[in-house]
């Protein structure tokens, strides 16, 4: 992770080639699921765990929102995986 250096996971759920589920930093589960669309796939992700009633954890996934929705899913859609 940028600005944090590595961070332990551990793998909940592997079904490939569709889903894979992970958590990290104790709170945190990120859920990619693939599903044919067309002539594509979507992706789909879900990063959930966020206490929101804490202010660290809510400014958190303010933060993140707009990392995954800006920077890192843009990226992968300029992917040529075919």
């Amino acid at each position: 992770m940028p600005g944090f250096g590595s961070i332990p996971c551990r793998v909940l759920e592997s079904v490939p080639p569709s889903k894979f589920v992970y958590t990290f930093n104790g709170d945190w589960t990120l859920t990619w699921t693939l599903v044919a669309e067309g002539q594509g796939t979507r992706l789909l992700l879900n990063h959930s765990g966020f206490d929101l009633d804490d202010k660290r954890q809510a400014n958190a996934c303010e933060r993140m929102g707009p990392g995954w929705r800006d920077g890192v899913l843009p990226r992968l859609a300029k992917l040529d995986l075919g």
